[in-house]
């Protein structure tokens, strides 16, 4: 169950969900909305006054968060920068995983090294984001921050110890964990927005939205998650070129 054919597994995820029907979708918007980000995130500061409170407002989804102070721009460019790379990688390594299944040994060693890349820009969002919580004036905002950040970095993890045991099928999966992490945050953050404009109290619609939309995907990691429990292990290659 954990480790079946190499092969067989990249023929499995290159024929998943995502790449028959999402990512026709998904690849456009987050290739604009990623652009945005990184445009906005090196524009001028975003926090103002408010109310005669300190507030960040989002550039890319016009969220908003109450702060305690100004946060260091250059821990924000940080965790966007990180966050953008993230999702830029991971769409470009289904995009190789694609290209593994036609021809595998050409395309493993860009794998690789899209996935230590992968791991870097997710440790970089990961350590900015959570530095930047202690500036958030929202109750309990470090206590999300942990559990928010928590599953990048458990499958971050487990996608880098399942491939140094080979154990293929939980390396697809847990990679698949962070590509769906990768596509429900910017939609969350947008949820997150979209509440406080219809008038809910800034944190309730700042994690309402960000928890809505996150469980929803969940349902999408639980399924793939029993698919992995239930299914057999993938053991052909023969749909596989191995030469280049």
């Amino acid at each position: 169950m954990l480790s079946g054919s190499a092969t067989a597994v990249v023929a499995e995820d290159s024929a998943d969900l995502y790449n028959r029907v999402i990512k026709w979708i998904a690849v456009p918007i987050l290739l604009f909305y990623s652009l945005q980000f990184l445009v906005s995130a090196y524009g001028p500061a975003a926090d103002a006054e408010q109310n005669d409170s300190l507030v960040r407002v989002g550039a890319d989804s016009g969220l908003r968060m109450d702060l305690h102070t100004p946060m260091p721009e250059w821990l924000v460019q940080s965790h966007a920068t990180g966050a953008v790379v993230l999702v830029l990688l991971m769409l470009a390594q289904k995009e190789v995983v694609v290209r593994m299944a036609r021809a595998y040994s050409g395309n493993r060693q860009l794998h690789k090294y899209i996935g230590f890349a992968g791991l870097a820009a997710c440790a970089v969002m990961d350590i900015a984001g959570y530095a930047l919580g202690r500036y958030s004036a929202f109750d309990s905002f470090t206590l999300f921050s942990v559990f928010f950040a928590a599953p990048f970095a458990v499958f971050g993890v487990a996608t880098l110890v399942s491939a140094k045991l080979r154990w293929w099928r939980v390396h697809a999966l847990c990679a698949n964990m962070i590509l769906k992490g990768c596509l429900a945050t910017p939609i969350s953050r947008l949820g997150g927005a979209t509440l406080q404009h219809l008038g809910w109290p800034t944190a309730a619609g700042y994690y309402q939205g960000i928890f809505g939309v996150t469980a929803v995907v969940s349902l999408w990691q639980l399924a793939d998650l029993y698919a992995f429990l239930a299914q057999p292990t993938p053991t052909g290659a023969g749909t596989i070129k191995k030469k280049s």
